[in-house]
């Protein structure tokens, strides 16, 4: 504990890496705790149970409900796709960027306050920093584009009305005509959804203004800086000659 340099997060550098961690953890911490649920009565001669279903994946495509509720015999009904798209990808590549970048934050801050000796003096280790953080800034921004269309995809298909379409198509017992469709009932909102976009542009903006302060801690932001100065003390250092003016004649 010795060794401990608490002085590095009063920098921007170190602090913009503590208001990071939150962020990370409230992008992909809020979308993962997302979850809707939805019941409704199938239309069958005899007297029908309730059907429950509870939705906690983005990869719509997957979910099965029974495609006949109605369905008797001693097995049950083939189940089938509720929905035939889904958003496994833009979720998934939105999740490993916030879990990749959350173990980088914490491993660097820790490079921060116990190495902080070595990151100056060690020009490769502030290189790495910015090249990874440049990496991940591209990820941020790219993964936070790719989840709002997600994210948009997933309320809207998710919504009331949309299951209740669905499921005229799906399940049998619900299909037409319109005496025979099921109404829904649906608990559970897309706030965690907002939630997860907001805190991603977030990270974004974060990582893009760290990268700047990074870069200042490389041997690239060093030499320029140094062949300015060095540019700047040749161009005070000299002084152009005077100028020879010629003898004025007169006519007589």
């Amino acid at each position: 504990m010795a060794n401990l340099n608490v002085e590095v997060l009063k920098l921007p550098l170190g602090f913009i890496r503590i208001v990071e961690l939150p962020m990370i953890l409230i992008a992909f911490g809020s979308m993962s705790g997302w979850e809707k649920s939805f019941k409704y009565t199938p239309n069958c001669l005899d007297k029908p149970a309730e059907k429950t279903y509870h939705v906690d994946t983005f990869k719509l495509d997957k979910f099965m409900i029974a495609s006949n509720s109605c369905f008797i015999g001693g097995e049950s009904s083939p189940a089938v796709p509720l929905w035939g798209e889904g958003y496994g990808s833009s979720s998934g590549f939105f999740i490993f960027t916030g879990i990749v970048s959350l173990l980088f934050v914490l491993a660097i801050l820790a490079v921060y306050l116990l190495l902080w000796g070595n990151y100056e003096s060690d020009s490769r280790l502030a290189s790495l920093d910015f090249v990874i953080t440049a990496v991940l800034t591209v990820f941020w921004f790219l993964g936070t584009i790719f989840w709002w269309s997600g994210a948009n995809g997933v309320g809207h298909l998710t919504s009331k009305a949309s299951i209740q379409t669905q499921l005229t198509f799906r399940d049998a017992a619900c299909g037409p005509p319109k005496s025979n469709l099921c109404p829904v009932t649906l608990d559970g909102g897309n706030s965690g959804l907002v939630i997860s976009v907001l805190a991603g542009w977030a990270c974004s903006l974060l990582f893009l203004a760290n990268c700047w302060f990074v870069y200042k801690e490389t041997i690239w932001f060093r030499n320029r800086e140094a062949s300015r100065a060095y540019a700047d003390s040749q161009n005070t250092a000299y002084t152009a000659p005077p100028q020879y003016a010629p003898p004025m004649s007169y006519q007589r």
